[in-house]
């Protein structure tokens, strides 16, 4: 157990305040999508992703609305519109996946309302 973490989480308090805040109803993919990414922002002080930033940056350029990233540091998602077309997210995971040769790419999921589902195929079916 670190003993620097309720110290840190202290300090993440008002991004997260701020992140908690976006998830009001209705949600919006863009709203949540910005939620994520700050809660991910926040926790970097925690345990840093060294391309969180960079990786935002590059996968914005093909639309992307936000990032999400495990507590652990160790899976983090790009988020997009449910109507991204297909070649745009292969183009977008062919330029991080080239850029950063050590991550790997575990799939697409679509988020429904309500939580997940997974379903052979496809991201777009």
């Amino acid at each position: 157990q670190r003993e620097d973490l309720i110290e840190l989480a202290r300090k993440n308090e008002a991004q997260v305040r701020q992140a908690m805040h976006l998830l009001t109803c209705p949600l919006q993919a863009e709203a949540v999508s910005k939620a994520a990414f700050l809660s991910a922002a926040a926790n970097q002080s925690i345990i840093e992703i060294k391309e969180l930033f960079s990786i935002m940056d590059m996968a914005g350029q093909f639309g992307a609305l936000g990032m999400n990233t495990a507590h652990s540091g160790t899976v983090l998602g790009v988020i997009f519109s449910a109507d991204a077309p297909a070649a745009l997210l292969d183009a977008c995971e062919a330029r991080v996946l080239g850029q950063y040769a050590h991550l790997t790419s575990l799939g697409r999921v679509r988020l429904i309302s309500g939580g997940y589902s997974i379903k052979a195929g496809a991201v777009n079916d």
